[in-house]
């Protein structure tokens, strides 16, 4: 048995990137998943998923931003499952556009999509979960905006920063149900977006520019170089942002709530990872 045995958790932003990657992790611990994503694509996503893992896995598509199709999909998952134990707010959207650039229905779409989108799931879920005393509300945030920086992303940044207050203040008043909530915050993991972004000079955007895009995708040494100059060496997987999601989300983790967790190779520690780069340490 796994340690999500019998846990059904709902991942947003489960087509592709860390949102599969944590789907990945969490049917091979046990866990039924629900993918929601915007994209067509989370079809096939969940089918691979459950036929890797002989776990159900079971797909909706569904805009996180829309508070109406997420309480729609929310009913839905507990008609089918009865309970949502876990919920995964991993749904974002990156469009790096210098800030002095951006305009107004550009910078509401990333607020709606990053931070109330996550509410929006989070309000869809939670009153079951108070009902029944307990859940795992697991958060992913970045590096980006509370710990680091990046020309281009200000609105992405300061919406990943948004979500680390989102995740404290909601820990707290949901304590006394027994509900844990949590961020994760990842550095640099090799996803579709990360290869079209290498690839392109650009951030594939919205994550819906990039499905059917005919642009060419790094391979795998340009990625390869682009890790060097994370202390780890290498980028990360998206299986290990899954690991971390996979303890956030089990009985190992009661004790954690309101808090992050890093999963970045230290990539943070920018000095550090330049010096042994350029000292081919």
């Amino acid at each position: 048995m796994g340690m999500l045995t019998g846990k059904v958790a709902v991942v947003t932003g489960g087509a592709r990137g860390n949102g599969e990657g944590i789907a990945r992790v969490f049917a091979a611990h046990g866990a039924t998943v629900c993918l929601w994503d915007v994209l067509d694509s989370v079809t096939q996503t969940a089918e691979r998923v459950a036929a890797e893992n002989g776990h159900p896995c079971q797909a909706w598509r569904v805009d996180v931003s829309d508070a109406a199709a997420v309480e729609t999909a929310a009913a839905d998952v507990l008609r089918a499952f009865g309970t949502v134990d876990v919920l995964v707010n991993n749904a974002a959207i990156a469009p790096e556009v210098p800030f002095v650039d951006m305009d107004a229905d550009l910078r509401e779409r990333v607020w709606r999509v990053n931070v109330e989108g996550a509410m929006n799931c989070t309000k869809a879920v939670l009153p079951e979960m108070i009902r029944r005393k307990g859940g795992k509300i697991i958060v992913v945030s970045s590096i980006t905006g509370p710990l680091t920086a990046i020309p281009g992303l200000t609105m992405y940044a300061t919406t990943k920063g948004a979500l680390l207050g989102f995740t404290r203040n909601l820990a707290l008043e949901v304590a006394p149900h027994g509900i844990n909530v949590n961020c994760i915050l990842p550095g640099t993991i090799d996803t579709p977006l990360l290869r079209w972004s290498l690839a392109n000079g650009e951030h594939a955007g919205s994550g819906q520019a990039a499905v059917g895009d005919d642009r060419p995708v790094a391979s795998d040494e340009h990625v390869a170089s682009f890790g060097a100059a994370v202390p780890w060496r290498r980028v990360g997987t998206a299986a290990e942002v899954g690991g971390v999601a996979a303890f956030l989300a089990s009985e190992w983790s009661d004790y954690v709530t309101g808090t992050e967790i890093v999963v970045d190779g230290g990539s943070r520690l920018t000095e550090w990872g330049l010096a042994l780069v350029e000292s081919g340490g």
